[in-house]
């Protein structure tokens, strides 16, 4: 329901690599939009697929072996025994579809496992996926999605200059929506290019700083850069609990790992 920054030439150019290529997975770190993207990319390709373009929420999937009744569910078929994946199979085997399987990151092996079955069999049908890592599988093909560009940090660049950087179209366009109306100044353009570039460019990190303007404004925003777990606490109320907070974002990333990675980090 936004518009989407920054992204058109990368939307444009992999929805031209289907139908040549089946199998897509974007990957990157976490929140940096790989979501967006794919469901930009799969919009744009609806007209290709006479059975539709599917969205797969790998993330409510609970356990790996649920994976198959995800996608069952996803699709509408009816599930009558513990292992669907035959008759899920059998059912795609004269389909035309794009299925989109968005964050296959805590669930990697088991994701890697139903692609490879479902591009093994129904010829028509193929995949998009998002992760932080690829799902190394025959045939994938991986685009890594870079951060939002933001100004460069030597930078003091004047608001007009700013806005041609990604990031800054970012923050502003949240502003936007949150205060009604907002104009860019001179003089703040440097503060906002700092803050872009304070969270490494990435979406959701800059649209939680742009939430928190209403309360501290530019200024207090960017003075508040090194208090980010309590800064960057007003994400939407419709988002997943993950998104809404930095603290949760990085809760659901450290969940992720390993026990040793755990440890490590």
């Amino acid at each position: 329901m936004t518009q989407l920054i920054g992204r058109s030439d990368t939307v444009s150019r992999l929805a031209g690599q289907f139908p040549r290529q089946r199998f897509l997975t974007i990957v990157g770190s976490g929140r940096v939009g790989k979501t967006t993207v794919a469901v930009a990319v799969a919009d744009g390709l609806i007209p290709a697929y006479e059975d539709g373009v599917w969205l797969i929420d790998l993330a409510r999937s609970v356990t790996p072996a649920s994976l198959p009744i995800t996608l069952a569910a996803a699709l509408g078929l009816e599930i009558r025994c513990g292992n669907p994946l035959p008759g899920l199979i059998a059912v795609l085997q004269d389909k035309r579809m794009l299925l989109v399987f968005d964050n296959c990151a805590h669930v990697i092996d088991a994701a890697a496992d139903l692609a490879m079955a479902v591009l093994k069999n129904p010829p028509g049908v193929h995949l998009l996926a998002t992760s932080r890592e690829p799902l190394r599988i025959e045939d994938e093909h991986v685009h890594r999605l870079s951060p939002l560009a933001s100004p460069p940090a030597s930078a003091r660049l004047p608001a007009g200059d700013a806005l041609r950087f990604p990031a800054v179209q970012l923050f502003v366009e949240r502003v936007t929506e949150s205060l009604g109306e907002f104009e860019l100044s001179d003089a703040d353009a440097p503060l906002v290019g700092d803050i872009c570039i304070k969270f490494d460019g990435i979406a959701l990190a800059i649209e939680l700083a742009a939430a928190r303007v209403d309360v501290f404004g530019v200024r207090g925003v960017a003075a508040h850069l090194d208090d980010r777990f309590r800064l960057l606490t007003k994400g939407r109320r419709t988002a997943l609990p993950r998104h809404r907070t930095l603290n949760a974002t990085l809760d659901w990333s450290h969940q992720l790992l390993t026990e040793a990675e755990q440890r490590v980090s």
